[in-house]
């Protein structure tokens, strides 16, 4: 069978931006995953199509903001990579923070017996096998402490991107289509069409 150029995994909370990624990416498929909720036992979870993975290049969007998922989140992340993908990489929208309190500051005074998740799910996360490339990537966006990525070991590469070039690009859209809408309904379609992309001193179309 031929293989999706990417094969994207998602937990069910995160299904709606995995969908709406899909839809903006033809290249993007959605893997599918059966996660049954059990009362009083952890969540059943399966690969469904498991012959897609291997040779693809494999994504997991997380969910790191509901920590009741976590672990049923790294089961399939330890499992995707034991099925064969080429490549595997986990996006983090959202990635728990340490405070430079809980770090013990520059003058190392943070408490003894504090125990910090942050560090521990890096090492979690620093477990899971490798793809047939090589180590795990982990895509970090807007991080609020730089050195988070010195908590993952070998096994895993940290990349840490920044959303705001993509949010200011989204804003300027919806300024673009604010602006054509008023003018395409005071001064027709081809003022409308003109004032797109246009300074505001730039002489009108006669």
């Amino acid at each position: 069978p031929s293989h999706p150029q990417v094969l994207l995994f998602h937990p069910p909370s995160m299904s709606d931006l995995a969908e709406r990624i899909a839809k903006r990416s033809p290249a993007v498929q959605l893997g599918k995953l059966r996660w049954e909720r059990r009362q009083g036992e952890l969540d059943h979870m399966e690969v469904l199509e498991p012959y897609k993975v291997k040779g693809s290049i494999v994504m997991f969007l997380t969910d790191f903001d509901t920590p009741s998922s976590i672990i049923q989140q790294f089961s399939i992340m330890t499992k995707l990579p034991r099925l064969g993908p080429a490549v595997f990489k986990i996006l983090s929208p959202c990635f728990p923070s340490l405070t430079l309190r809980g770090e013990g500051g520059e003058k190392g005074s943070g408490k003894k017996g504090e125990v910090y998740t942050t560090t521990t799910l890096a090492r979690l996360i620093s477990s899971i096998p490798k793809a047939k490339s090589g180590p795990t990537e982990i895509v970090i966006w807007d991080i609020h402490h730089l050195q988070e990525r010195f908590y993952f070991e070998d096994d895993v590469i940290a990349r840490l991107e920044n959303s705001m070039e993509l949010l200011v690009a989204r804003l300027d859209e919806e300024v673009d289509r604010n602006m054509y809408s008023y003018h395409s309904s005071t001064k027709g379609p081809k003022q409308a069409i003109w004032v797109r992309g246009q300074p505001s001193t730039a002489p009108p179309p006669t």
